[in-house]
């Protein structure tokens, strides 16, 4: 309360009725006085405290530290740089992040690399992991193995009532001859993100064999998209079975009028649980740049429509979301044998113009896995020629800004 001495009761004033007054006045005022005093709570005006109001305030908030966004999301990425070497060099394999663990599912190995099986085109069961941690990947290690070698395989993850699966469809071999499984193989994944042994799971299969396809896993569902049946046989249909409330599959079939505009393979798929772009892929042996967008509604996906292109024709490149964009790293033509380090982006909805980014891999990649970590997102092996030959062991890893 600030000092103001007319709002007291004077000495004077206290005096004056002892002298003049009548009893009654004397207790009138010696009333108001107490009553005075009673309101400030303080016995000597000199001794009264600065108000609050003027006096400087204590531990004030620091007005840069109270305006900075709490845990905002990254909306970028910063250099990659080298995180590690995969036990056996692969292209075409496929990526799956279950909790802390980074999995890295068959694909195409190099011809030196010993340490793990394949078949006479290089097509391996092997299966490698890492932890993976705010600092990046660590060291990548053998884990459980695939039942049959695949190559172009979709791998993805479901938990629903209590399980959680590893579920690895479609891809090719090549033992003497190119063949493309039906079969669906799974593994139980542990609640420390350990694999159990993969096991065809009985009674469902793929309606029609197809490599290079991409997966996208959302209430309900599973959808493959685009592929590859051989020779120069591209798909541009969907194939979709229903996932039930224990995590297990029904049987694969058609989605009726729901199909990509042309036929394609080795597409990127982008999407960010409302919207799904498939970007580039090649058709016919050249890349395109074509784009294509389609929605999700209570889990099930709506029919493509065509958006802006691509800067670059690219298939085999790496995607992901994020900051509310698309972005396409690496890629390339892999029947000519040609890969590249750019990467592009564009806003997701509404989705375009794609625009190359200042950044790159850090090194030409084509048929690379790519892997969104907590705090980094990852290109794994890949082929700087889409050829054994070129095979790459290497994983580079980007901070997420």
């Amino acid at each position: 309360m600030r000092s103001n001495r007319s709002s007291l009761v004077s000495p004077a004033l206290l005096a004056a009725p002892a002298r003049s007054a009548g009893p009654a006045v004397v207790a009138l005022a010696l009333a108001l006085a107490v009553l005075a005093l009673a309101a400030c709570k303080f016995p000597y005006p000199e001794e009264l405290p600065v108000d609050a109001l003027d006096a400087a305030p204590v531990d004030a908030p620091d007005a840069a530290v109270d305006a900075a966004p709490v845990d905002a999301p990254p909306t970028g990425i910063g250099a990659f740089a080298a995180a590690g070497t995969l036990v056996a060099g692969r292209m075409d394999a496929a990526a799956v992040r279950a909790g802390d663990r980074l999995y890295v599912v068959g694909g195409v190995v190099c011809a030196g690399c010993a340490a793990v099986g394949a078949d006479g085109g290089g097509v391996t069961a092997s299966v490698e992991v890492a932890t993976v941690s705010a600092a990046g990947p660590g060291a990548f290690a053998l884990a459980s193995p695939l039942g049959r070698a695949r190559a172009g395989a979709a791998a993805f993850r479901v938990t629903r009532g209590g399980n959680d699966w590893l579920y690895v469809v479609g891809g090719y071999r090549d033992d003497g001859g190119v063949t493309f499984p039906l079969e669906v193989e799974r593994a139980a994944i542990a609640g420390d993100g350990t694999i159990g042994a993969f096991a065809d799971v009985g009674g469902i299969a793929l309606d029609e064999g197809r490599a290079h396809a991409r997966a996208l896993v959302t209430a309900d569902h599973v959808y493959l998209i685009g592929g590859w049946a051989g020779g120069s046989s591209y798909r541009a249909t969907v194939t979709a079975a229903t996932i039930d409330g224990n995590g297990d599959l029904g049987a694969f079939a058609p989605v009726s009028g729901v199909q990509l505009s042309s036929a394609r393979a080795r597409v990127t798929l982008v999407s960010d649980g409302a919207l799904t772009l498939v970007a580039g892929g090649h058709a016919a042996g050249a890349p395109v740049t074509a784009v294509e967008r389609a929605t999700l509604s209570g889990g099930t996906l709506t029919g493509f429509t065509a958006v802006p292109t691509l800067a670059t024709a690219r298939a085999g490149a790496i995607g992901f979301a994020l900051g509310g964009r698309a972005w396409l790293a690496g890629g390339g033509a892999p029947i000519a044998g040609t890969a590249t380090d750019s990467i592009e982006t564009a806003q997701l909805s509404p989705a375009g113009p794609f625009v190359l980014n200042s950044r790159r891999l850090d090194q030409a990649r084509v048929l690379a896995a790519g892997a969104l970590l907590p705090a980094h997102v990852c290109v794994v092996g890949g082929s700087a020629t889409a050829q054994r030959a070129g095979i790459l062991d290497s994983v580079a890893c980007a901070p997420l800004q």
